[in-house]
């Protein structure tokens, strides 16, 4: 029998994004999502075509990065600095505080 606990997904690098507004009014973000179209969609008023995302994979993602959560928090405190690239980067306490826990799981074999 092999059994595991409700839990997060704990990735091993910290979530972490770098976001830049730019002048023509387009977004380029560098993350290591899961999913790059939910960071694109996540960007308010900009539109999906606007946003570039440019992959990090890096740390692992085991789930946990298929929320652009990070992302998102990244580029909106960009939208508010335009040209100034910002790097956000979560605590391990802010990352469990958001994330979203797995199920628990029980396999027979």
């Amino acid at each position: 029998m092999y059994s595991f606990p409700y839990i997060a997904h704990a990735t091993l690098e910290p979530q972490n994004t770098t976001a830049c507004l730019k002048a023509d009014g387009s977004m380029e973000v560098w993350s290591p999502s899961q999913n790059p179209q939910s960071v694109q969609q996540g960007v308010s008023g900009l539109g999906f075509s606007n946003v570039t995302v440019h992959l990090t994979r890096s740390g692992g993602g085991f789930g946990r990065r298929l929320s652009a959560d990070f992302a998102v928090e990244a580029a909106a405190i960009a939208q508010k600095v335009p040209g100034v690239p910002i790097k956000l980067t979560w605590t391990r306490e802010q990352d469990i505080g958001g994330d979203g826990f797995r199920p628990a799981g029980l396999a027979l074999l």
